[in-house]
């Protein structure tokens, strides 16, 4: 926000996997950095995620919105959302203003899982802080030479973490059109449906995945 205001440029801020799940109320990084929303000029994200639909949203002034509608019909909004849909993720937004303690327990349940892992041996756990989107990644003292090595190593752990009953799924990427050299690595998004033993089981067996699959590929 200085930035913008230093430089008078519109802010565009992305809350695909931010809401639903990060603030007080679910309400994304505005309302976990108690910032007023109106000074983002636009709010976009996905409504896949924590809101459990398809398609999109964009938020912001009347006078951009507004152009939105006008001039992007015959391009951005070709397709329109299913009714359905749309009155999925509206529910999905009144279910979390009706029980606020979800997005508590998403967090309790990142803790949970961050924390049983945090001696976890030959892997990364990457991710900021309070979010509960979480890498996995291999660290550097393991001996795979390239992206490929490394892709198999991970579904490998994937392979062992299924069989012991832990659906897991390697991050997917087309890499030849990424702008930046991302890491393969086994992405992980918690939920706040899970119990805490639950998420401590899990955590054990990806674990034990890991150290089952990686202990004799050290350099």
């Amino acid at each position: 926000l200085e930035l913008k205001k230093k430089f008078k440029y519109r802010l565009i801020l992305d809350e695909s996997l931010s809401i639903g799940t990060l603030g007080k109320r679910g309400a994304g990084l505005t309302d976990y950095y108690n910032i007023n929303p109106k000074e983002v000029d636009m709010i976009v994200g996905s409504m896949c995620t924590a809101l459990c639909s398809s398609g999109g949203f964009c938020s912001g002034s009347f006078e951009i919105t507004d152009h939105q509608r006008i001039s992007g019909p015959a391009y951005c909004y070709s397709a329109a959302l299913p009714a359905m849909l749309s009155a999925c993720a509206t529910e999905s937004i009144r279910n979390l203003d009706r029980n606020p303690h979800l997005v508590a327990k998403v967090l309790s349940n990142t803790n949970t899982f961050k924390s049983n892992m945090a001696n976890v041996k030959y892997v990364t756990v990457d991710g900021y802080a309070d979010s509960p989107v979480i890498h996995l990644r291999l660290n550097k003292d393991i001996k795979a030479n390239n992206t490929e090595e490394k892709e198999k190593f991970l579904q490998e752990i994937v392979d062992e973490a299924v069989n012991n009953g832990v659906l897991l799924t390697r991050a997917k990427y087309v890499y030849g059109q990424e702008v930046f050299g991302i890491e393969p690595s086994i992405r992980i998004c918690i939920s706040a449906s899970f119990s805490k033993k639950e998420i401590e089981r899990a955590a054990a067996i990806i674990k034990s995945a890991i150290n089952k699959v990686l202990k004799n590929k050290v350099r």
